[in-house]
């Protein structure tokens, strides 16, 4: 993975944001489960497709927005296997010409498509935008199994949070303003928090738990500046 910003479970993925659970894609933005995707945007469960926006489990696409369950389609109307491989060819010729050629037809894509308000997802009683499988969250932005999360950005599997930036992967619960949290609980004024429980100003640590205004520790038990 290279260029990149918050991949979870990904491989060969170059110049992406926010791509999770996909394979050999480029310049993809809030997508989910896609494999061999070019300059796609709000894609989830979808193959071969590109410069695309919004669309649901698609497979070879190319311009295409708002479709859900097609396949061999360009610019939203139905082609032929043969005309989408011509198409793709002529895109994807190994120049720069063909790659920004890509990019205006993904632009014109995305400038004439329905836009939703948001793009949430099996949520309850959510504010906010990109959550999944969420209840009671409100200003929560980038997440994944989360509950009464609030004023909070990017989170996957946490409850119980608020103010934080990056907490979950696994379990976190008890987190208040704090930043990069796994599988802890009871977190507060802390960064950098791995598998820990009970530290209160704290800044990397492991396996921790009882602690206060505590530094690079590892497995530590109550500690009070280191």
């Amino acid at each position: 993975t290279h260029y990149s910003y918050w991949m979870v479970g990904d491989k060969d993925v170059v110049d992406c944001w926010m791509v999770n659970n996909s394979t050999l894609c480029y310049e993809c933005t809030d997508c989910e489960n896609i494999f061999e995707c070019v300059g796609v945007q709000e894609c989830f469960n979808c193959q071969n497709c590109h410069f695309s926006y919004q669309l649901r489990s698609c497979h070879h696409c190319i311009g295409c927005s708002n479709l859900a369950n097609a396949s061999y389609c360009a610019y939203n109307q139905q082609i032929t296997p043969a005309e989408f491989e011509r198409l793709s060819a002529s895109l994807f010729n190994g120049t720069r010409e063909g790659l920004e050629q890509g990019r205006g037809i993904f632009t014109s894509t995305y400038q004439s498509a329905v836009h939703r308000c948001v793009h949430t997802l099996n949520a309850e009683q959510v504010i906010g935008d990109h959550c999944y499988n969420c209840r009671n969250c409100t200003m929560a932005f980038d997440g994944y199994d989360g509950e009464d999360v609030n004023h909070s950005v990017s989170f996957g599997g946490a409850k119980d949070v608020l103010l934080c930036y990056s907490a979950g992967w696994p379990l976190c619960e008890l987190v208040y303003q704090s930043a990069v949290s796994r599988g802890s609980t009871n977190i507060g004024f802390c960064y950098y928090s791995y598998f820990c429980s009970n530290l209160r100003y704290c800044d990397s640590m492991m396996q921790s738990q009882d602690c206060f205004g505590c530094v690079g520790l590892r497995r530590a038990k109550n500690c009070i500046f280191n």
